[in-house]
């Protein structure tokens, strides 16, 4: 500090020896009128600019990076990780609400439980990514010889050409056809989620399935084919004794939709 910044005492004296008689403020710094500028700037635009953008990207960040944590965690992680981030939140929010002023320390934590949470993101990262190929790789089909082809139509009434279809237990292939509009067929049954068949185009669509005996119904997942009646059964039996694939080797029962 300048001696004109500082402070001045004015004493007096007297037989008894100095006295202060008064002390005198320093007179306030005056702004230039670059800084003052420089202020109007801050709180007018970068202020308002900034504010709102640096809290998207924080959201964003711990967002992203506690989704990681709870995807890699698993069904029963997953309560376990949300619990402790709750307690850190909270414990923070505690800290933060007690304090007096906007001290140094408060800054401290919550830049500590940022760099947690982006951290342990990042660690996961490579496990969550591995998970989403392995969910994205969709329906694998069976490998080994076909026991039997299904035929099946997609009529333009909204309708499969039968109820009913019969066929033996083992890898099967249904062929789909399409004779109007677009159309998929999926299974029910939530074991042979991801095998889709689609047409409308192509005009043809087929793939392979492993069924064991019993009934498995199948529909159009089309919004509003389903309710109108594209629904139908896939009956299967036991398997032929000496069967070893055979082109055709379904038959089909049951009346036309």
């Amino acid at each position: 500090m300048s001696d004109q910044d500082a402070p001045t005492t004015e004493t007096g004296s007297s037989g008894e020896g100095t006295v202060a008689v008064a002390e005198r403020p320093a007179a306030p710094a005056v702004r230039t009128e670059a800084e003052r500028r420089r202020e109007e700037r801050r709180d007018r635009f970068w202020l308002p600019l900034l504010l709102p953008v640096c809290s998207i990207l924080a959201v964003a960040f711990g967002v992203l990076n506690t989704s990681r944590l709870l995807l890699v965690s698993g069904k029963d992680g997953s309560v376990l990780v949300a619990t402790i981030l709750t307690i850190a939140i909270l414990v923070v929010a505690t800290v933060v609400a007690a304090a007096k002023a906007r001290t140094s320390p408060m800054w401290v934590l919550g830049a500590l439980v940022v760099i947690l949470t982006v951290g342990l993101g990042t660690l996961t990262l490579g496990p969550s990514a591995g998970e989403k190929e392995e969910e994205a790789g969709g329906y694998q089909p069976p490998e080994g010889p076909v026991v039997a082809t299904v035929p099946v139509r997609a009529l333009a009434t909204l309708k499969f050409d039968q109820k009913e279809y019969s066929t033996s237990a083992g890898i099967i292939e249904i062929d789909y056809i399409n004779e109007g509009g677009a159309h998929t067929l999926v299974f029910e049954d939530a074991k042979y989620a991801g095998f889709e068949l689609r047409v409308g185009p192509p005009d043809e669509d087929r793939g392979k399935i492993e069924l064991e005996p019993g009934e498995y119904p199948f529909y159009c997942s089309i919004p509003g084919h389903k309710a109108a009646g594209m629904v139908a059964t896939m009956i299967v039996g036991e398997a032929a004794a000496g069967a070893s694939g055979a082109d055709g080797a379904s038959g089909a029962t049951g009346a036309e939709g």
